[in-house]
């Protein structure tokens, strides 16, 4: 198993555009960012 060396900054690109539209259509529409990337 690997070291952990933090997170990229796309997850907290992601997370940042997550709070501004946190609704269902949208999570739906990045669901495969989230999949990928968190």
């Amino acid at each position: 198993m690997g070291t952990f060396n933090g997170f990229p900054p796309s997850v907290f690109q992601f997370l940042s555009e997550l709070e501004a539209n946190n609704d269902k259509d949208w999570f739906d529409a990045n669901r495969d960012r989230y999949e990928s990337e968190v």
